[in-house]
């Protein structure tokens, strides 16, 4: 992980965040390594799935636990939809009730925090967090063709239009682009770029594997597309998660 962001740093590409993905659960070296990111100049921040991978802990003593003693910058919590599938629920009101307290317990106790929902219903999540990962997965993989694809991906921005009001220019409107249908330098990728307001874009490769002409094409990208400046965290941003599948 060090050696990635020093190959971020290295080759000048424009990160503001460093994610670090599951499997640093009571690892020593985990306080370590965030410092030494800090060090670089990396916002940092954790993958925490509270309902699934670490279930057996306090969910708000937790939560404070990782964002002091590690100091972190970011926290994506996962697999939050969870909640939704516990026995003998009578409807959803109790799980939309407890997302929603978990979320504005970190905008009142941790500001500053970027936070990222996923996994996530989007009613409890909306103007609560930072941003909201919708699921690639809203499309068909390949080999089912790719005009068949993008009508799904489009019928479901018009669900999301027509069922919560939310127009396509507005990004959290937006399920993630399916990277099969987009490339970092077509038209219709510049296009989609332009509606995107007040996000992160989050980074899965694994530096180390980029040849110098691919790590070239990736820095004329970001520079390409700048985050947007701004003094509060709830802005565009650079997320790097090494190896994961984020895009």
């Amino acid at each position: 992980l060090l050696h990635q962001a020093q190959l971020i740093r290295q080759h000048q590409l424009p990160i503001d965040y460093f994610l670090i993905d599951d499997g640093w659960h009571d690892k020593p070296w985990l306080l370590d390594l965030i410092r030494s990111l800090h060090s670089l100049g990396f916002r940092v921040g954790l993958w925490y799935a509270p309902y699934t991978r670490h279930a057996h802990l306090p969910i708000y003593p937790t939560l404070d636990h990782l964002i002091n003693d590690y100091q972190l910058d970011l926290l994506k919590l996962d697999f939050l939809y969870k909640l939704y599938f516990a026995p003998h629920l009578a409807d959803d009101s109790l799980p939309h009730q407890t997302l929603v307290e978990i979320f504005t317990y970190l905008q009142t106790h941790y500001p500053a925090l970027y936070t990222i929902a996923c996994g996530s219903p989007f009613a409890p999540a909306l103007g609560r967090v930072d941003a909201i990962r919708f699921s690639k997965d809203t499309t068909f993989p390949p080999p089912v063709p790719r005009w068949a694809r993008r009508l799904l991906y489009r019928s479901r921005l018009r669900l999301l239009a027509t069922e919560y009001n939310l127009i396509p220019t507005n990004f959290s409107s937006i399920p993630d682009p399916d990277v099969r249908l987009f490339s970092l330098d077509d038209a219709t990728t510049a296009a989609f770029w332009d509606k995107i307001s007040g996000t992160c874009l989050g980074l899965g490769d694994d530096v180390s594997q980029l040849t110098p002409t691919q790590l070239e094409q990736a820095l004329l990208w970001l520079q390409k597309n700048l985050s947007s400046p701004s003094s509060s965290p709830r802005s565009t941003k650079r997320v790097i998660s090494p190896s994961s599948s984020e895009i």
